[in-house]
């Protein structure tokens, strides 16, 4: 399969759409709408009690509120790392000494290229004068126990690949 045509159809502030002409292994040639995402960040932030801090936070693709972990977008020029560090104080008022990348993956890579880096954040503590949440952001901090996280989970509230995830990689780590 190859890519022989790729046309942009409109372009935003987080995403270029695209139609792109595939030829298939058969020589037929498909259209494919494709996302042009940046990349993101996320993180599992665990305190030293084994809460996870979680945003609550409206999203317009679910039309409601959602818990999720900490996340956002990677500036231009700047390293995944950073990008954690800067969404967890813009999003909780918390700093972490220690980090660990966890996981790199694609949400949806059947029409985008929407990737993200999970990192687990521990050792917390609380940041007196944080960076400023961005202007659209407005997010409820709440720190779940596990067993409160699962209930969420199951009530639907947490309903996000990367929470969900995250929430699985944590239960695996407790069992073990």
């Amino acid at each position: 399969m190859s890519i022989k045509n790729s046309r942009i159809i409109y372009e935003g502030f987080l995403t270029r759409y695209e139609l792109k002409e595939v030829e298939l292994p058969n020589k037929m040639v498909k259209n494919y709408e494709f996302v042009d995402h940046r990349p993101a960040v996320a993180i599992l932030a665990l305190t030293a009690d084994d809460k996870i801090i979680l945003v609550r936070q409206y999203r317009v693709g679910v039309d409601r509120k959602i818990l999720e972990i900490p996340a956002g977008l990677i500036d231009p020029d700047e390293d995944p790392l950073t990008a954690a560090k800067r969404e967890l104080e813009e999003e909780t008022a918390v700093g972490a000494h220690l980090w660990q990348p966890l996981r790199d993956f694609y949400t949806a890579p059947g029409f985008t290229n929407a990737y993200n880096r999970l990192y687990e954040a521990r050792d917390l503590y609380k940041i007196e004068h944080p960076r400023p949440q961005d202007d659209d952001e407005f997010l409820e901090v709440v720190y779940y126990t596990f067993e409160e996280a699962n209930a969420a989970y199951e009530r639907g509230e947490i309903c996000d690949m990367k929470t969900i995830w995250a929430l699985d990689y944590w239960r695996y780590n407790r069992q073990n």
